[in-house]
């Protein structure tokens, strides 16, 4: 049996003897069908497509667009163009400030060389003005803060169509539905998807004026999520993309970037987003710092309720039903000495989802509490807890808002 396109293993096609291949994921396609069906979707001859990069092929990638387009201003933005500089031909930030002041990647010992090190962001370097061209995109990188996802979007959503390729790299979970379901209405025409996590996170140094990688161990996850409809005949050319996005993700070595299927995703995507669903949202509402919380034990107990609730939807979710480890690693000890080494860490420093209320601008809890709440809906089940919470963040939200509102602007004019 002949692989459909180049890197791609064609698996369970009707009528034809079946063949024993490599492992995909850990799993043998003729063992773990239903398994890879459901991490690559099928086509209308019950095929799948395995990308390259995760079959571990040295087979060049697919045809694709050379040119890859970041939208967002925030470090992951400026690290991720430079990170992407080289592998693909064009980096094209959208609306990333030329004159931004770290002008700089730099990190600690381990990354590139023993010792610390700093380098000048080549993309910004060759930049000139943010994009503004209003051509198709083929490649899209999405980071930023997921409140702002759906604004950003609207904006270049005329040039992003089912050629597209679109990757998400943010702290939170479901922004690809609540995209599909504001932005991209039409399902002929909706962009493949790929989902992204960096095990690492990113600060602004104003020392060295860069975007510093905070730790030398990390690794880039990436997952490809969208489903086939089965209305359109070319739904092999845009698997592709995804498949050519993830190949060239792969080959840069600041990413550290590796496919696995989405149940492998979450794992490591679900505990990294605990602290801020159960810890920022407790500061916005006790008006604490994050050492504050420290010495609650009312407020300690909140924190231990909301990681039960979290579990309780999270043994349920399909994606990662069959991880007894991930529901043991949220309702044990180890996720809540985890958040509690997280906070003395931080010491004195004010809670960032505080900071985005006092400055009056969305949080991410719809992202983060929010999700599970939806999906524990879907399931059958009530989060009490994290439904008064998010009520609590989005009424401080409301409050602050209108207190903005209410200040009555001031124009100083010279005396004659």
């Amino acid at each position: 049996m002949a692989a459909t396109v180049p890197g791609a293993q064609t698996v369970g096609v009707p009528g034809e003897k079946k063949q024993w291949f490599k492992k995909v994921l850990g799993l043998l396609p003729e063992q773990n069908e239903k398994e890879l069906y459901a991490i690559f979707k099928a086509d209308s001859l019950s095929r799948f497509y395995v990308p390259a990069v995760m079959m571990g092929h040295d087979s060049p990638p697919p045809p694709s667009s050379r040119t890859v387009h970041i939208l967002g201003k925030d470090q992951r933005s400026l690290f991720l163009s430079h990170a992407l500089h080289g592998i693909y031909d064009s980096v094209k930030a959208i609306n990333l400030r030329r004159n931004t002041p770290y002008q700089n990647i730099s990190g600690n010992e381990g990354v590139r060389r023993s010792g610390g090190w700093i380098e000048p962001n080549v993309a910004l370097e060759e930049a000139t003005e943010p994009d503004e061209d209003e051509g198709h995109i083929s490649n899209l990188v999405v980071a930023g803060r997921p409140s702002e996802t759906i604004k950003m979007l609207n904006q270049v959503k005329h040039r992003v169509d089912d050629r597209t390729a679109v990757l998400f790299v943010q702290d939170g979970l479901g922004i690809a539905e609540a995209v599909n379901n504001e932005v991209f209405k039409d399902e002929e025409r909706r962009p493949s998807i790929v989902l992204g996590h960096m095990s690492h996170s990113l600060a602004y140094d104003r020392k060295t004026n860069s975007v510093k990688l905070m730790a030398p161990n990390y690794e880039t996850m990436l997952t490809g999520v969208r489903p086939y409809t089965g209305k359109k005949a070319d739904a092999t050319d845009t698997w592709l993309r995804s498949r050519g996005m993830l190949e060239k993700f792969a080959s840069s070595e600041v990413l550290r970037a590796k496919g696995m299927g989405l149940d492998s995703w979450m794992k490591h995507k679900i505990p990294s987003l605990m602290f801020s669903a159960v810890v920022d949202p407790i500061c916005v509402m006790l008006d604490y710092r994050y050492e504050q919380l420290l010495y609650n034990p009312t407020a300690n107990r909140l924190t231990t309720q909301l990681l039960n609730e979290i579990a309780n939807v999270v043994a349920r979710m399909p994606e990662v039903r069959n991880s007894p480890e991930l529901q043991a690693m949220l309702r044990g000890e180890g996720m809540r000495k985890e958040i509690m080494g997280k906070l003395r860490a931080k010491g004195s420093a004010p809670s960032q989802m505080k900071l985005q209320i006092q400055r009056g601008m969305l949080t991410d809890i719809n992202y983060l509490n929010g999700f599970f709440i939806e999906r524990g809906h879907r399931l059958g089940l009530k989060l009490p807890a994290n439904e008064m919470i998010v009520g609590m963040v989005k009424a401080k939200h409301k409050a602050q808002l209108d207190k903005h509102r209410s200040y009555i602007p001031l124009e100083v004019t010279s005396r004659r």
